[in-house]
């Protein structure tokens, strides 16, 4: 089985140096009231998970691909390539990167590339 990672129609050269794994976390939140605390659970879910995909260098070519997709600003289709799906939102600040230009090759390269997803629901139709 061959692992791709996907972002809406850009299938990664290569996969992140560094990512926040989709697994499912608790999710909780209190509030403060006058003589107690309001607790609430939403359990363990993958819903509302923030996703961070970082690489060290990456080239032109693929950040101008997934930058392509961040500036469509639309609910895309994340495959991380562990046969799942998720339905995912990119969130501020985006895809981010320091444009680096090496001179023994000629070749552009972003390094310290980030891009933040936000996972808004699991897509079970995808295969």
């Amino acid at each position: 089985m061959t692992m791709t990672m996907i972002l809406g129609s850009y299938e990664f050269e290569w996969f992140p140096d560094r990512w926040t794994m989709p697994k499912t976390d608790k999710f909780t939140s209190h509030v403060r009231t006058w003589s107690s605390v309001a607790f609430f659970s939403f359990g363990n879910t993958v819903i509302g998970k923030e996703i961070l995909l970082e690489w060290d260098w990456m080239s032109e070519e693929m950040f101008a691909a997934l930058d392509a997709v961040v500036q469509s600003d639309e609910q895309v289709i994340w495959v991380p390539g562990d046969g799942d799906a998720y339905n995912v939102e990119i969130i501020s600040p985006g895809l981010e990167g320091t444009y680096f230009e090496t001179t023994a090759y000629n070749f552009a390269y972003r390094q310290n590339v980030k891009l933040h997803l936000l996972i808004m629901s699991v897509n079970n139709a995808y295969s």
